[in-house]
């Protein structure tokens, strides 16, 4: 979630209802995210052999960078209809560290949002990401589950490991229309 300046900047008041599952944030703070990577969870490939996949399923894992709160994931959108690996559309605009004054487009990153846990460097957040494009309204599952890195202090048996070490976040299914 993104801190306390960010929430300052805003144009007007932001207050989360309770039970959100996902919010729609442009200039997401880059110090707000916990991991370096970017994976894809989804790809529209409108020119692949067979057309669109109606049902996609991946399973994804975030190494933490650095201790925080996770509370979500950040989700950026990528789109090209030219030639291959050639952006035209891009929500995310960052430069090394510093933000992109010309991006001005009018995508927002959209935060898929859980319940908050504290994290550490060296744990992984694993990410099983389920998109439903059957329907006339795509629906897309998320479910996460935090593992703790285990510290050199500590012996213990498998058994009492993974049952310390393995945290349940839940999951989280966005089913409504994204209206940009």
């Amino acid at each position: 979630m993104p801190d306390g300046d960010f929430w300052a900047q805003q144009p007007f008041p932001v207050i989360l209802p309770p039970g959100v599952s996902s919010l729609k944030l442009w200039k997401f703070p880059r110090r707000s995210l916990l991991c370096d990577e970017w994976q894809e969870m989804e790809r529209l490939d409108f020119e692949s052999e067979g057309g669109l996949r109606l049902v996609d399923a991946r399973e994804l894992a975030f190494t933490v960078r650095k201790s925080g709160v996770f509370s979500g994931f950040v989700i950026r959108m990528q789109a090209s209809l030219l030639a291959h690996d050639t952006e035209e559309v891009s929500t995310w605009c960052w430069d090394e560290e510093k933000q992109e004054e010309s991006c001005q487009g009018h995508w927002a990153q959209q935060m898929v949002v859980f319940d908050a846990q504290e994290v550490a460097a060296g744990d992984i957040v694993d990410l099983s990401v389920t998109t439903d494009t059957s329907t006339l309204q795509p629906q897309y599952s998320f479910k996460a589950t935090l593992r703790r890195r285990k510290t050199d202090s500590e012996d213990v048996s498998a058994e009492i490991e993974a049952e310390k070490h393995v945290v349940d976040l839940g999951q989280v299914v966005l089913d409504q229309p994204n209206t940009g």
